[in-house]
């Protein structure tokens, strides 16, 4: 079995310190800080969202969802 010694073992931790610091910094978001779109009247226009730009638009508030179905705005009142 390989022994390490002090000096290797600084080394191993610098490494690990590197590696997590290089990791941690790719994950960050370079997405612009564009103004999330908002519902209004129960409608999203997501005519105007680059999501390529922009990223998936956070979906916050009060939502139905119907599987299979195709509603009328009628219906929703």
């Amino acid at each position: 079995m390989y022994a390490l010694n002090n000096s290797n073992k600084t080394w191993l931790y610098i490494l690990c310190i590197f590696m997590l610091f290089a990791f941690m910094t790719s994950c960050k978001s370079n997405r612009s800080k564009a103004e999330f779109p908002t519902a209004k009247d129960g409608m999203l226009d997501l005519t105007k969202w680059d999501f390529d730009e922009n990223g998936p638009v956070n979906l916050n508030g009060e939502w139905e969802f119907y599987w299979e179905q195709r509603k009328r705005q009628i219906e929703y009142t």
